[in-house]
């Protein structure tokens, strides 16, 4: 993943994580792991397996930006998790476009 990336995902995730268990993020046990990726479901309809999320959050707190590469769908469904926007019935072009924009923000504040 590219470094500019890996900032804002790594800013995304904490945010999430913060948001789901209500503290700071660290290594995600299996059972957090399975009830994260449920409340994406929940929330979004659309799943990220719990093996993928402990290893993004494994990346994330080891500083390893090489060792993941979310597809844009992946981005777009914990974008929409964490700022808990419905996932209309667009194509998946259209869920991509809110990575985007949350990216872009996430940019111009830093």
């Amino acid at each position: 993943m590219k470094i500019n990336d890996f900032k804002v995902f790594s800013n995304l995730l904490a945010d999430l994580h913060q948001q789901v268990f209500g503290e700071k993020m660290a290594h995600l046990p299996y059972g957090k792991s399975k009830t994260l990726s449920w409340l994406i479901f929940d929330k979004t309809g659309k799943m990220v397996s719990y093996k993928s999320l402990t290893n993004y959050v494994r990346a994330v707190l080891d500083q390893k930006p090489d060792d993941i590469n979310p597809s844009d769908m992946t981005l777009s469904i914990l974008t929409h998790c964490l700022l808990e926007k419905s996932m209309p019935a667009f194509s998946n072009e259209t869920h991509v476009l809110l990575w985007y924009s949350y990216k872009k923000e996430f940019l111009l504040a830093a």
